[in-house]
């Protein structure tokens, strides 16, 4: 009789356990807010507000805010700030490129290639390695790749479908049913155990 209750706890474990995993798996992941470890270098500036150009090329004050942060930054080294202030200068609404508050993707390709200008990129057209852009190599640290490389979006997926999720859940209730199982028809021991202090 106790060796069902001892089974029955170890399965309550077990199913709180992967309720626990699958509650991480569908749980929003914490965003991180704006500053933190910011680079005082207007290259990696320049750099990430190009990314963003070609990730999100709707988010014009993200890219606008890293675009004043390269005119702050302490370290200037590597970047024309003359072309980083013309780019600035035709990302404002009302100027005479943009007519409205949303800038088209002709006028963002040429604020995109006036920022390669200031960081000194170029299409590579040799035969041997390619050298990084700008006189200061990127850190190789956290997020940071080490390439001054921005490449145009890749499509991808967006999301689990519905037909993924199924599949999850089913494949978690597979996993469940298969742990239950082992536990409920594990053998018994061959020699019982004698309690302690019994007598033979």
């Amino acid at each position: 009789m106790t060796s069902r209750n001892h089974s029955a706890s170890i399965l309550r474990v077990l199913v709180l356990i992967v309720g626990v995993l699958l509650a991480g798996l569908v749980a929003p992941q914490a965003a991180y807010g704006h500053g933190e470890g910011e680079s005082e270098q207007s290259l990696v500036l320049v750099r990430q507000a190009i990314a963003l150009m070609v990730n999100k090329p709707g988010d014009q004050m993200a890219i606008q805010d890293k675009l004043n942060d390269c005119l702050q930054a302490p370290k200037k080294e590597g970047v024309n700030l003359a072309m980083v202030r013309q780019a600035m200068a035709m990302m404002k609404p009302g100027d005479s490129m943009n007519t409205g508050t949303m800038m088209t993707s002709g006028d963002m390709m040429q604020v995109r290639q006036l920022l390669e200008k200031s960081i000194g990129a170029r299409p590579f057209a040799g035969a041997e390695d390619p050298v990084q852009i700008g006189a200061v190599p990127p850190p190789l640290t956290g997020a940071d790749t080490g390439t001054l490389v921005a490449l145009d979006p890749m499509p991808g997926r967006h999301g689990l479908t519905a037909a993924a999720w199924v599949a999850l859940v089913v494949a978690g209730l597979v996993v469940s049913a298969g742990m239950a199982l082992s536990f409920r028809l594990r053998p018994k021991l061959a020699h019982p155990q004698m309690p302690e202090g019994a007598q033979p």
